[in-house]
């Protein structure tokens, strides 16, 4: 029994590992973009928040804005500073943390089928691309990090 839940955890371990491209390297800081982050769910939630949320806050934002000048009262600079914030969030934290989830997964996917596309061909001009592209990714892969 032992031995059967050693193989299991053994396989398990390996079929994680396989599609670890740029090596295992240590997190330096919470802000750090592994390259686990770069999955299709994580991607498609980022996906799906661009297109549905960050328009959501741009209307709410000039629905606020339009309603204080409308007011036709002295408009504060706290009011304004506080539509400011709002849309700084989403453009200045939320925006580019989600495009860099989006991109480090299609450049992770791309090099794994040009890495699955060389394994199954064993071509010269197949290595070249999967070569490329894994240093596309590894190279972006050891520079993400979240805007905080």
């Amino acid at each position: 029994m032992r031995t059967i839940l050693t193989i299991v955890f053994f396989l398990i371990a390996q079929t994680a590992i396989a599609d670890t491209l740029c090596g295992n390297k240590p997190k330096e800081h919470d802000l750090v973009i592994g390259e686990s982050q770069y999955t299709y769910e994580k991607s498609m939630s980022a996906n799906s928040y661009i297109r549905e949320e960050v328009p959501k806050m741009i209307i709410k934002n000039h629905d606020s804005l339009k309603a204080l000048i409308k007011s036709n009262k002295k408009i504060s600079s706290s009011e304004l500073f506080e539509n400011d914030m709002a849309l700084e969030q989403v453009f200045f934290i939320d925006y580019p943390n989600n495009f860099q989830i989006i991109t480090g997964t299609l450049l992770k996917q791309n090099a794994l089928i040009l890495k699955y596309k060389y394994a199954k061909s064993k071509k010269v001009s197949d290595k070249k691309a999967y070569l490329a592209a894994l240093k596309e990714f590894c190279e972006f892969e050891s520079g993400a990090s979240y805007v905080d």
